[in-house]
C-alpha cells in the first residue's frame, strides 16, 4: 500500500471512531463516492454521513469566515 493509502486508512479510522460508527460500518464515508463504497445496503448511509460532514465543513467555513470580517451588521445598517 502507499504512503497515501496508507494516510487514508488511519484518517479514517480516527473519523470513524470520531463518528462513533461500528466496527461493521466500515467505510463510514467513501472514497470516491458512495455508490462505489461497499454494499449498497451502505450507499444511503454513507451518503447521508457524507452530506452531514459537507453541511457540518460548510457551516464551520461560513463561521470562520464570519468571525474574519467581524460581526454581522444589524439590518437597520444593512437597508438602503
Amino acid at each position: 500500500m502507499c504512503a497515501g493509502c496508507d494516510r487514508w486508512y488511519e484518517l479514517h479510522a480516527e473519523l470513524n471512531d470520531e463518528l462513533g460508527c461500528k466496527p461493521w460500518e466500515w467505510p463510514c464515508v467513501a472514497r470516491q463516492s458512495p455508490k462505489r463504497a461497499g454494499s449498497p445496503a451502505w450507499n444511503e448511509d454513507i451518503a447521508a454521513r457524507m452530506a452531514m460532514l459537507d453541511d457540518a465543513a460548510r457551516a464551520r467555513r461560513t463561521a470562520s469566515h464570519r468571525s474574519k470580517s467581524g460581526p454581522p451588521m444589524p439590518p437597520s445598517l444593512t437597508r438602503r
